[in-house]
């Protein structure tokens, strides 16, 4: 899996050793590649609201 980040990401390094391949956004242009994105919500902050 390859995700794209900035260059100057602070956990650039940790995540090229767990053998994720991070591109920027300037060589994820020029390659022929299909954009997933993915959102991440934070609902601990209002965890008893929506437990059952």
């Amino acid at each position: 899996m390859t995700i794209v980040i900035s260059n100057d990401y602070h956990a650039r390094t940790a995540l090229e050793q767990a053998r994720v391949q991070c591109k920027t956004k300037g060589e994820a242009l020029k390659e022929d590649i299909r954009a997933l994105r993915i959102g991440i919500l934070n609902i601990m902050p209002k965890a008893e609201t929506y437990e059952f």
